[in-house]
């Protein structure tokens, strides 16, 4: 797993995420290679095509510029590569805004919030030999930075999916099933994972873990979130809109369930997914509760060619 450095909001001080820190003992599976889609943080190239296929432009996100030598890595975001002539320069903070709705290219589809998590659920229950690299931005007041991870599913009972949460983004934590049994790697130990919460705002606090529902366990976790929001649960007003993007490999078609919430606790959250294969490519939230404000993007790529490690399925103990 390859990090990038947090920094403290108040103390300006980068705290650098050293390997073998919290999380799983083992190793991670190792830097992707071959072609993975590209889901660039700018928005130059939203989650384009899966499977080895060039992402499509896809503009309108609003995050840290990606280097395209490090795929996931912003610009600016590593200590060893300070601006010039500011060799103490922190790493700049994510801008993780959600795009309102009829906007950037947005419009109206006569797909619905359940038949579209119906699609996620199917492609999530039916994913093998998927490997995928994601990236966690998070600005949660005290911490502003982002994280990489690894995913790999061998098949709906065999997987690797490491994660981390908004909360507590500098701990790598990892659900792992090996053909027989299902873990989850949290708060420094080991447990028989959990089931899902598919209540939205709890859904909102651990999305990270929560996007690998459908592979992980039995169930339609995807469907029944949308129709949560669909049926204005959490005070939630949601839509799911379309668009079409023209790129050197043809015109490529999106879809995003936006979410919105005012009064005391206000909040926004957005989940982009391909119209070929209905993966989830990026997921953004802004949740505001008891006065504090988190921000976080999830972005992820993927393709179906890298081998995957089965030393990255087994259970410790086990």
């Amino acid at each position: 797993m390859k990090t990038t450095p947090f920094l403290l909001a108040v103390a300006v001080v980068a705290i650098v995420l050293a390997a073998g820190g919290c999380g799983p003992k083992e190793p991670s599976s190792g830097t992707a290679s071959g072609p993975i889609a590209q889901n660039d943080a700018q928005g130059k190239a939203d989650p384009g095509m899966v499977g080895g296929e060039t992402a499509g432009s896809e503009p309108g996100s609003q995050s840290p510029k990606a280097d395209p030598s490090k795929p996931g890595e912003p610009k600016g975001a590593s200590p060893d590569k300070p601006k010039a002539n500011s060799p103490d320069s922190p790493p700049p903070k994510p801008n993780i805004q959600v795009v309102p709705p009829k906007t950037s290219g947005w419009g109206a589809t006569t797909l619905t919030l359940p038949a579209l998590g119906k699609k996620i659920d199917q492609t999530m229950a039916g994913s093998k030999k998927l490997y995928g690299e994601a990236t966690l931005y998070v600005d949660n007041g005290e911490l502003a930075g982002s994280v990489n991870s690894t995913i790999q599913v061998k098949d709906r009972t065999k997987y690797s999916i490491e994660y981390h949460l908004p909360k507590d983004p500098t701990t790598t934590n990892k659900l792992v099933g090996n053909g027989t049994k299902r873990v989850m790697f949290e708060d420094d130990k080991w447990t028989p994972q959990p089931k899902t919460s598919v209540e939205v705002d709890t859904w909102l606090q651990t999305f990270p873990r929560e996007i690998f529902a459908g592979v992980t366990e039995l169930g339609t976790p995807w469907t029944q979130l949308l129709e949560e929001l669909s049926a204005g649960k959490g005070g939630f007003k949601a839509q799911v809109e379309e668009r079409t993007v023209k790129s050197p490999e043809g015109t490529k078609r999106y879809f995003r369930v936006v979410a919105t919430r005012g009064g005391e606790n206000p909040a926004e959250f957005e989940a982009r997914f391909d119209a070929d294969h209905f993966l989830p490519l990026a997921v953004r939230v802004v949740d505001s509760r008891n006065g504090k404000t988190i921000k976080s993007q999830w972005q992820a790529r993927w393709t179906w060619t890298k081998p995957l490690d089965d030393k990255a399925f087994a259970i410790p103990g086990s």
